[in-house]
């Protein structure tokens, strides 16, 4: 910097470009302690040794552990990404970056999509889809079913609510399996009193569901008649 004391700069790129030019005069000056100059050095040692910067761009990423559901998909924040249907039941890696996520199954990649952006829920890619997707998934809502009838006719009711009402039949899947995980939570039969109550409500969300296993909402009150008896007046005494 000793040549450049007595310089005024009135930008940064006046001043990068002397720093530059100073720098090649640097770079050019004779070793004190050895023959040639940091830049015949470089061209020796350091140039032959260097590689290809990577094709894409290093991403800052979190990772996190998922279990693959029965419609093979994994959650993150709410939404639902696919992977290969044969991975059903596993446990595997997510690699999230500001733009992406990709799993990974005992270290191979397997699946990878862009984040689900707007109102998407579900990100699928066909080829994670088994050969018969819809007898599948068919065959899981059956089976979800056995189980909530053996709960009750309640919970058997809300349940094909639930299936009727969601536009994806793996969004039903999950809600359909998180109620009946209540009865594990709780118990069969709160579960199974909760939606008979939530029938009445017309509610037939998770979270109205687990609410009045938690809270229940107050019985309708009855009104019991008023027994005949020679104390009791009625209203005409006090007219």
């Amino acid at each position: 910097m000793a040549p450049l004391r007595q310089r005024t700069f009135f930008s940064l790129s006046d001043l990068n470009a002397a720093l530059r030019e100073q720098l090649e005069r640097y770079n050019d000056r004779p070793l004190s302690r050895e023959a040639g100059t940091r830049r015949s050095r470089f061209l020796e040692l350091d140039q032959p040794a260097l590689r290809p910067l990577p094709l894409q761009r290093y991403q800052y990423a979190t990772w996190k552990r998922a279990k693959v559901f029965l419609d093979y998909h994994i959650e993150h924040e709410r939404r639902y990404y696919s992977v290969p249907y044969r991975l059903i039941g596993k446990s595997v890696d997510l690699r999230i970056s500001a733009h992406t996520i990709e799993v990974y199954y005992r270290g191979q990649s397997v699946a990878r999509h862009a984040k689900a952006a707007g109102s998407r829920r579900f990100i699928t890619e066909p080829g994670h889809r088994p050969e018969r997707h819809s007898a599948v998934i068919e065959l899981s809502h059956e089976r979800l079913l056995e189980r909530a009838e053996a709960i009750g006719p309640s919970t058997a009711a809300l349940l094909r609510e639930q299936t009727a009402r969601r536009v994806h039949p793996e969004e039903a899947l999950r809600a359909s399996l998180g109620i009946l995980r209540l009865a594990h939570d709780f118990s069969a039969g709160a579960l199974e009193h909760a939606c008979q109550r939530a029938l009445e409500f017309k509610a037939y969300s998770y979270r109205a569901v687990r609410t009045l296993i938690i809270a229940p909402a107050s019985p309708v009150p009855t009104t019991t008649p008023t027994p005949a008896h020679d104390n009791v007046r009625g209203a005409g005494y006090f007219s």
